[in-house]
């Protein structure tokens, strides 16, 4: 039902003892708190990120295994997944978390650069796409699992003062809902979390300013990372579910009578 509350798990968990996840954007916010989370439930976890000092760290705090990686990179992905299934059997879950801004708020439309386009695409859309096309072979393998991508409440809106950065979290939406009843039969379910304002590194001066202008409230990353966890281990697929400080996770609800729903089974 849509805007129903979901309980996040906490505390050890056995759907996640001894199975694989990876983590990417593991550095720092979300992703460092995921790659904890995870591990705190028995899990082990492949943090991953471009930084690398950052990325070895949070994973040492976890006992997770830090791998540098640049999610737009597709050779990148392949290499990390076959090192992953050679050193650990496979892979049951991942945690699609990287993400960038185009460029320093506020900035005009006119101003972006054919550069800035390529890679605010390259991280927030590709770091996403890419991972679901190599991924799903190896969870099927494992006898299926879970991919949660991070969108945003800025792929359910407009977000005026970042246009590309918004088309990247509308198209992370539209492809999870798309593509989870596909993925259904292999046994892999995939979903989508839109988080409001979370106190990460994404937040820069200018944000910060909107954010105290409205009095709003920020998430922390740890709460996020036990919504991804719930999600991770809820059995069915292609949700897409907002976190917003005060109204926990809640699933959205969406006007499906303009498209045909999916073929049947």
């Amino acid at each position: 039902m849509p805007n129903s509350p979901v309980v996040p798990s906490s505390g050890s968990d056995p759907t996640f003892v001894g199975r694989v996840a990876i983590v990417t954007g593991a550095a720092s916010g979300i992703g460092a708190a995921s790659a904890r989370h995870l591990a705190s439930l028995g899990a082990t976890v492949i943090a991953t990120d471009v930084q690398a000092d950052a990325v070895a760290e949070v994973a040492e705090s976890c006992g997770a295994t830090a791998r540098t990686l640049d999610v737009s990179d597709p050779g990148a992905w392949q290499a990390l997944v076959e090192g992953v299934v050679a050193e650990h059997g496979g892979i049951d879950f991942a945690h699609l978390n990287a993400g960038i801004l185009t460029r320093p708020h506020p900035y005009s439309v006119l101003d972006v650069s054919l550069e800035q386009y390529r890679r605010v695409m390259g991280v927030n859309l590709d770091g996403v796409l890419l991972p679901v096309l190599l991924l799903a072979p190896v969870i099927q393998q494992r006898g299926g699992g879970a991919i949660v991508a991070t969108a945003s409440l800025a792929g359910l809106g407009p977000y005026y003062d970042d246009p590309f950065y918004a088309a990247t979290k509308h198209a992370i939406v539209a492809f999870v809902r798309s593509a989870a009843h596909q993925l259904t039969d292999a046994g892999i379910r995939l979903h989508a979390i839109c988080p409001g304002g979370v106190q990460t590194a994404l937040i820069t001066d200018f944000v910060q300013r909107q954010i105290d202008g409205r009095s709003a409230t920020m998430l922390d990353p740890a709460e996020v990372a036990e919504s991804v966890a719930a999600m991770l281990a809820d059995p069915r697929t292609g949700t897409i579910r907002t976190i917003v400080a005060g109204q926990g996770l809640r699933e959205v609800g969406f006007d499906t009578g303009v498209m045909p729903g999916p073929p049947a089974t």
